[in-house]
Formats: C-alpha cells, sequence, structure tokens
C-alpha cells in the first residue's frame, strides 16, 4: 500500500506494531505485511526430497536403457503419461504384501503357503523363510508367481511343530524397494492368518 500525505509516516521507517513494514520509496510511504520468516524443513521433508532426487536420478538411468525404458512404457496410463514418471513413481513406492494364507501348510513336505502381494508396478521377487517356535530357522527360498500378484511357496522341509512357527515374507520390485511382513502359526493352521504388521 502506497501513500505520500501522511505526515505522521512520512519520517518513519521499519516495523510498525510487529506486523507491517514501512518503507520510503522514491518520496512514498510503502506499507507491507510483515514477510514471514521461513521455517527451517523437517527432517521428513529432507528426507523425502532427498527420496525423490534418488527416483529421478533411477529414472534417468532407466530411461537410458532402450530394455528398461520400453518395460516401463507398459506402465503408462492416463496418471502416469511417460515411462519415465512410471520409473520414478515405482522407485518411490515400495511393495505391499496384503495376505499370508497358510490354510494349505501343515508342516509337510510339499504343504502351500499363498501370498498376495501387490506393486505399483512389477513384484520382482518374494521370498519365505520359516522358523520353528524357538526362532531356529527350518528352511528358506523363493515363492513362484501363480497368477497376477497371487506367489506360491512350496514346503521342502517337514516341520512337525508348526504351531507357534514364525513364516516370514519378503517382496521386492525392480528399484530394489523390500517389504518385509510376519505372522505366527496359530494352533489351527488350516486357517488363513491375519495380514500382521511388521
Amino acid at each position: 500500500m502506497k501513500g505520500n500525505n501522511n505526515v505522521l509516516l512520512q519520517k518513519v521507517t521499519g516495523m510498525l506494531g510487529g506486523t507491517f513494514v514501512v518503507r520510503q520509496v522514491k518520496g512514498q510511504v510503502v506499507i507491507s505485511i510483515r514477510p514471514q520468516k521461513r521455517k527451517s524443513p523437517t527432517d521428513h521433508q529432507l528426507k523425502t526430497k532427498a527420496r525423490f532426487g534418488q527416483a529421478v536420478d533411477y529414472s534417468k538411468a532407466q530411461m537410458a536403457n532402450p530394455a528398461m525404458k520400453e518395460l516401463y512404457a507398459t506402465g503408462v496410463n492416463d496418471r502416469l503419461t511417460s515411462p519415465y514418471s512410471v520409473a520414478v513413481t515405482d522407485y518411490l513406492k515400495a511393495p505391499e504384501i496384503r495376505e499370508i494364507n497358510t490354510m494349505g501348510y501343515s508342516g509337510r513336505i510339499g504343504d502351500e503357503i499363498r501370498i498376495f502381494a501387490v506393486d505399483d508396478f512389477r513384484i520382482q521377487w518374494v521370498t519365505v523363510e520359516i522358523y520353528d517356535a524357538d526362532g531356529v530357522q527350518i528352511e528358506s527360498g523363493e515363492a513362484q508367481t501363480n497368477v497376477m500378484y497371487s506367489w506360491i511357496y512350496e514346503a521342502r522341509v517337514n516341520n512337525p511343530h508348526p504351531t507357534g512357527s514364525r513364516i516370514v515374507v519378503r517382496a521386492a520390485d525392480i528399484p530394489g524397494n523390500v517389504t518385509e511382513k510376519m505372522l505366527v502359526i496359530s494352533p489351527t493352521p488350516n486357517k488363513v492368518q491375519p495380514d500382521l504388521a511388521n
């Protein structure tokens, strides 16, 4: 706001009432709202900015690889309109393990554990580790994809006491984001177990 007829303000400069700033510009009195100080970014904001920069670097590297650029082109849609944006999003979003199903597992060789895992682009691999109730690892290996989002792990070692055993599942995407979830087998293992947090 400008003005040059206010006698009281003609010789005033600086802060006024802690809210306004008064300046003299070419013979006119200029009153403006006090600028707010910029807050220092939080640790979360700094980490988010750094991770986005890593995602940009990752995407640029994939676009320089014709095969990877073609692969990410398959993910283009109305929201992600270029292979570049698909790759950036893929880097920023880790896979999600939605369900670990032990209905087919009772501790015998050949029993199946089913995993329902999703990713914004593609799951690269899923692994399963089985530990007994004392925490000793019984076996581990890669699950095999069955249909979209569904993976099956076939037991290779007998587990005579499955109750209390821990099933640890990890899922990874192309950029290398890894998600881990675990469940403990209940006394009734032939039941779909709840999707437990880490």
